[in-house]
């Protein structure tokens, strides 16, 4: 059955906040943009199937291109449906996820369910580990991904509500179900940047268990790369 959580406040500001509805003088996040609302309540975090993933892809497509495009990676994405190449085109990566069979977890505002923020994770198969370019790196130590380890894919805000905690609910979601259903003494593995604005959000995975286990540069951008060792389901994230 699909997950869902519903999520009262953004967790940063939740033990400052009196129990109301929040407005945008509460969320630093939603004081200025486009895209910036006058209230909000809760949003929900939401696992997702690749019916709702397909019947989306375009606003999930411009989430993911938008935030590529963004500092800190300043990658080159397209969401133009029309790409194959799901190193560069954002519906054809997410084609790629939906066809691996991946865990898709979005954060949607009340009411709408307008899309805020999403979070891919991923089972290992043998078939997706041959797609996994970053696997077979030099750089990396001898602990190297196997079939059956779960990869913490990516996950990605609106502009407009970043900051709010969001993506840190989103990891937290998407943690929680690889701990549960990825076997015990296998891996989960994630990529982020070297980078100093990245810095706490290293320290927060290696609060979980992570460690670095190599680097290297792919796409013009120093890239860390972590992994933990499943315990149990049982040792579920703080």
């Amino acid at each position: 059955m699909p997950e869902e959580r519903t999520i009262i406040a953004p967790e940063k500001y939740i033990a400052d906040l009196p129990k109301k509805a929040l407005t945008t003088a509460d969320l630093p996040c939603l004081q200025s943009g486009p895209s910036s609302t006058d209230r909000i309540i809760s949003y929900t975090v939401k696992q997702c199937d690749y019916k709702w993933v397909r019947a989306n892809i375009d606003r999930l497509s411009e989430l993911h291109t938008n935030a590529m495009q963004r500092a800190p990676w300043h990658e080159e994405w397209s969401n133009n449906r029309d790409g194959q190449d799901r190193t560069t085109y954002s519906p054809a990566l997410l084609e790629h996820h939906c066809n691996h069979r991946a865990d898709f977890f979005a954060a949607l505002l009340p009411g709408d369910g307008h899309i805020i923020g999403y979070g891919i994770g991923q089972h290992i198969s043998a078939e997706y580990l041959k797609t996994l370019a970053w696997a077979q790196l030099s750089d990396l130590s001898s602990t190297r991904p196997q079939t059956g380890d779960y990869e913490m894919a990516l996950v990605v805000v609106d502009p407009a509500f970043q900051r709010c905690g969001i993506a840190s609910n989103l990891i937290r979601e998407r943690l929680r179900h690889a701990v549960s259903t990825t076997a015990k003494g296998k891996r989960i593995w994630l990529q982020t940047l070297e980078n100093a604005g990245i810095n706490v959000i290293k320290k927060r995975y290696q609060q979980q268990g992570f460690q670095v286990v190599g680097r290297s540069r792919l796409k013009q951008t120093e890239r860390i790369f972590m992994s933990c060792l499943v315990k149990g389901a049982g040792d579920l994230p703080r």
